[in-house]
């Protein structure tokens, strides 16, 4: 984890993507003027992006997951 990262699990999914994207943007303008420290610094910050999201999606797998489970342990007949 990066040391700037801000505390990205209080940020909503809709917040965490527009970072997300607004970060990305500018590694991809940092990589056109060739600033290696920049470019590796930004890389952190998007890796830490990146695995926040998919503990998110983890989260929310396991969720409808379980959710399946209860509806077939479930029957009802009409």
């Amino acid at each position: 984890m990066h040391p700037l990262s801000p505390d990205l699990s209080s940020m909503k999914d809709d917040e965490l993507q527009k970072n997300y994207n607004d970060l990305y943007q500018k590694y991809l303008v940092a990589n056109r003027f060739g600033n290696s420290s920049v470019i590796f610094q930004m890389q952190i910050l998007i890796e830490d992006y990146r695995e926040e999201m998919a503990v998110r999606q983890r989260r929310q797998l396991e969720q409808n997951q379980d959710k399946h489970k209860l509806q077939d342990l479930i029957k009802v007949d009409k």
